[in-house]
């Protein structure tokens, strides 16, 4: 099968995990507490809380092209690729081939000639996050198909764990808020609103550069969950 060239000497990522060079300043934001009111018996003061995790899914978004002297031509030729991938990535799905997406498609006579393209853009979303480097491998076999773009998420599961333990830091900070404010009294949480929260994915910066495919790793990095409450505190 005929490697992709244009594809392959951009198969080496460069990996630029922006996530991880804000982890500083994440930290920072995490402890960041403010009275927002208080009494002789009560404090009510804003937290936030940070947890961060390192993705456990991807999603990879590729392009497929077919052309032909017909449109019937261009749209077999594009089918008979799609079979060969949804061969080849079932094995890292599972079976499960649902996980393979239609983003887009697209059927057009390419400028100034007779030739017709059918262009699909789909996205498949892989379980686990370590299969991103040999499912990339598999991808670039493929002539008539370029990767768009790959991108790392949470799972339900996960995204729901960090977001109570983000809660859970937050509750913390405002605590330790509270006990200054009271000036070493006792205090008791009474009530707790969530004001927000903000995730803040891994940015992937991928940089074409010699080499192929089988030389490069994947990495997911860590992202980050933000917490922002409203705590009310009873000053014993």
């Amino acid at each position: 099968m005929a490697k992709n060239s244009d594809f392959m000497a951009a198969a080496a990522l460069t990996l630029s995990i922006v996530a991880i060079l804000a982890v500083a300043w994440f930290a920072s934001y995490a402890m960041q507490t403010h009275v927002v009111g208080s009494s002789a018996s009560h404090v009510t003061v804003s937290a936030s809380g940070t947890a961060y995790g390192y993705p456990d899914q991807a999603v990879i978004y590729f392009v497929v092209n077919g052309t032909g002297k017909s449109s019937a031509a261009a749209y077999s030729n594009l089918s008979a690729t799609l079979a060969i991938v949804n061969r080849s990535l079932s094995r890292y799905l599972n079976g499960n081939l649902s996980a393979i997406k239609t983003v887009y498609y697209n059927s057009y006579v390419i400028y100034n000639t007779t030739i017709h393209s059918q262009q699909e853009e789909l996205s498949v979303t892989l379980s686990n996050a370590s299969n991103v480097t040999p499912v990339l491998g598999v991808l670039s076999l493929e002539n008539n198909l370029r990767v768009q773009d790959v991108q790392v998420q949470f799972s339900s599961a996960q995204f729901n764990n960090l977001l109570s333990s983000a809660l859970g830091k937050a509750i913390t900070n405002a605590t330790q808020q509270a006990q200054a404010v009271a000036s070493g009294r006792t205090v008791t949480l009474e009530n707790v609103s969530i004001d927000s929260y903000q995730y803040y994915p891994l940015e992937i910066n991928r940089v074409g550069a010699a080499g192929t495919i089988s030389n490069t790793s994947f990495f997911t990095g860590t992202s980050s969950v933000v917490r922002t409450i409203y705590a009310t505190f009873r000053i014993e």
